[in-house]
């Protein structure tokens, strides 16, 4: 039982680090300095899926009062699994099927490039910015309507 154990928690680090790997390096810092700075140490970046870190990068560099900005980020880290919860540990074929779904996730830039080129735009996503690219990602990920998307994205665009 000791070896399952052993397996299925280094499995389950296996498959959390690479909850993230779809979001830029600078956003996963920005991110992690401000859960430093605001006091949120007891989370890791490794908690969060691409949607969290996006999210909160967005959060934080909002133009929001200080106390919206404060809500949002609260919502955000209250979706996450409290850190000093009680550990599941599942089979190897379990965090083997965990892992495959994950590897299978396409990135934040991907997910960006290929909405921005099904709707018709000639964009290189690697030249924009980073909030350009976390803001486009969620517009196009929701479910406004196309007319309303195609404004805000050549919005996004045009005023990076």
């Amino acid at each position: 039982m000791t070896r399952f154990a052993i397996f299925a928690a280094a499995a389950l680090t296996a498959t959390s680090a690479a909850a993230y790997t779809g979001v830029s390096p600078t956003i996963l810092a920005e991110v992690e300095s401000l859960l430093e700075k605001e006091g949120y140490e007891q989370y890791k970046i490794e908690q969060f899926s691409d949607d969290q870190v996006t999210e909160l990068y967005l959060a934080s560099t909002s133009t929001d009062t200080e106390n919206e900005k404060q809500g949002r980020i609260d919502a955000i880290l209250s979706e996450v699994v409290d850190p000093d919860a009680e550990v599941i540990l599942v089979t190897p074929e379990e965090a083997a099927r965990i892992q495959a779904e994950r590897d299978a996730d396409t990135s934040v830039e991907e997910a960006v490039q290929a909405s921005l080129d099904s709707l018709g735009y000639d964009v290189d996503v690697t030249a924009l910015t980073d909030a350009q690219v976390a803001e486009l990602y969620f517009l196009t990920t929701s479910e406004s309507e196309m007319e309303m998307q195609k404004s805000e994205i050549e919005t996004i665009i045009n005023n990076g």
